[in-house]
């Protein structure tokens, strides 16, 4: 769309508080488009989708997310994902993962292609209405 890279919060604090627009669809609402209209390919019409997704750190540390958290998994370098086209079946690729259970770390899956499979419903995703919250910055770093 020639629409500058740029930061576009959706949720903040919990909170909607944005939407993904395109040059067409922005001036309907008011709005200047943040460029998340494209096509993948020639032959293909244009839509408004969700480019890349990152998180922000929250607050505290990565003990005090496993403590908070009764029942998980903690993904150490993370390496692969993918997910299916209705988006219910989640699988992650990792060198270790973690069971957490009550506060504490417990089985772990061991190093040469740990996999980690999450599974939902139409409507209820596994992955993003379960989720408490990111590990604090101290901890945090990117990529």
């Amino acid at each position: 769309e020639g629409v500058p890279a740029q930061r576009t919060d959706i949720v903040k604090e919990g909170m909607f508080t944005g939407y993904l627009m395109s040059r067409e669809t922005a001036p309907r609402i008011g709005l200047r488009s943040n460029g998340t209209m494209r096509a993948d390919g020639w032959d293909r019409i244009p839509l408004v989708r969700m480019t890349n997704v990152n998180l922000l750190p929250g607050e505290g540390s990565l003990e005090d997310l496993i403590a908070d958290t009764k029942d998980g998994i903690f993904i150490d370098s993370n390496k692969s994902w993918s997910i299916d086209q209705r988006r219910l079946n989640f699988q992650f690729g990792c060198e270790i993962a973690w069971e957490i259970k009550d506060g504490r770390l417990g089985r772990s899956g061991a190093s040469g292609g740990s996999r980690v499979a999450a599974r939902g419903s139409p409507d209820r995703s596994p992955t993003w209405d379960t989720a408490s919250r990111p590990r604090g910055s101290a901890t945090w770093k990117w990529g």
